[in-house]
């Protein structure tokens, strides 16, 4: 999906500010099949509206490539507009340039049929200087899109090989999640955490659950985004901060337990 450059332009109804509905919310707590406390339900609502926002925008501005990809994007679109330009140098008489002069002459409507002064008395078809102005701005505004690409190529390169890991998955995505983990305490005053079942070897538990009941109604408004199913989540969440601090107090413990021994 190559993406918007900001998924919140989408029109919303005239004074809508949140991403998810009331129903929405229903639909989240419901899914997590988890007692879930009303006194939180405020401000669930809002760090969820606040991190899906970010997440959206996030996404738009990121993008699907990376920059390796983006680098050979622009060299084929300023190979092709300097082929383009070359095709278009060519003398004005030639057939492909009178050819292009009068479709510009019929797309602009300003074709002047007169009547000529042959035998036959047919109409002749003349092409007004307006028509030579309408090529011209066109072979210009391709030069400028090869000239913009040139640009954008030397900015793009400076980025590849720069931080390889935030390429591994969606780097929007993986923060939405780690917004999630985090989020999760502050509701449950308790750590989230995932498990893995021991015979289907599929990833689950109530912040899977949960994860994935957040990000459906984004996926569902915005079709460009990318899937997420519960594997996904489960990397992601062992890649957020939340994870990372429960580990590393896990790994203290553990040393300070091998020391009383």
């Amino acid at each position: 999906m190559p993406c918007s450059s900001n998924l919140l332009n989408k029109s919303k109804p005239e004074g809508a500010s949140m991403i998810y509905q009331k129903s929405d919310f229903d639909q989240i707590i419901e899914k997590i099949k988890k007692p879930f406390p009303e006194s939180k339900r405020t401000e669930f609502e809002d760090l969820l509206n606040k991190y899906a926002t970010a997440f959206l925008q996030g996404f738009g501005a990121e993008g699907n490539d990376s920059p390796s990809e983006v680098v050979k994007q622009l060299k084929s679109i300023e190979k092709s507009a300097k082929a383009l330009i070359g095709l278009t140098k060519l003398p004005d008489g030639s057939s492909a340039v009178v050819r292009l002069r009068h479709q510009a002459a019929r797309y602009q409507e300003i074709r002047v049929i007169r009547q000529s002064s042959t035998s036959s008395g047919q109409h002749e078809e003349h092409i007004t200087p307006s028509d030579y102005l309408s090529v011209e701005l066109a072979i210009k505004a391709i030069k400028n899109i090869e000239l913009y690409a040139l640009a954008a190529l030397a900015d793009e390169k400076k980025k590849v090989g720069v931080d390889k890991k935030r390429h591994k998955g969606r780097k929007a995505l993986q923060i939405f999640v780690n917004d999630l983990a985090g989020l999760w305490p502050n509701i449950f005053d308790e750590p989230p955490g995932t498990s893995v079942n021991p015979i289907t070897h599929k990833a689950g538990g109530p912040f899977i659950r949960f994860t994935l009941a957040c990000y459906e109604p984004l996926r569902n408004e915005y079709a460009m985004l990318p899937e997420l199913d519960e594997q996904k989540v489960r990397y992601y969440y062992r890649e957020s901060d939340v994870a990372k601090l429960k580990q590393n107090v896990k790994t203290s413990l553990e040393k300070s337990d091998l020391k009383k021994m």
